[in-house]
C-alpha cells in the first residue's frame, strides 16, 4: 500500500508532512490525503515528485498505487 510506504519513509527521514510538501511542491493537504489512504488513484507526476523527494523508485510507488487502486492488501495486510 502506498500510504504506509510514504508515511514511514517520510518519518524515517525525520520530516513532517509540511517538509515533504515543500520538497515535492505538493500541498500539505495532498500529502495528508495520500498518507491517510483516502486517495486511491494517483497522478504519475505526483508519484514522480514523491519518488524523487523520498529517494524511492517510481516503479515501487506505481506498484503500491496499483495495489491500492485494485483494492489489494487492505489495512490488515
Amino acid at each position: 500500500m502506498l500510504a504506509p510506504l510514504i508515511r514511514t519513509t517520510r518519518q524515517r527521514r525525520g520530516w513532517s508532512q509540511y517538509d515533504l510538501a515543500f520538497r515535492t511542491g505538493l500541498s500539505p493537504g495532498t500529502i495528508r490525503e495520500i498518507e491517510s489512504g483516502r486517495v486511491r488513484r494517483h497522478k504519475r507526476r505526483t508519484l514522480e515528485k514523491l519518488a524523487a523527494a523520498l529517494g524511492l523508485s517510481l516503479a515501487e510507488l506505481e506498484a503500491a498505487a496499483e495495489r491500492d487502486a485494485a483494492g489489494i492488501g487492505g489495512r490488515d495486510a
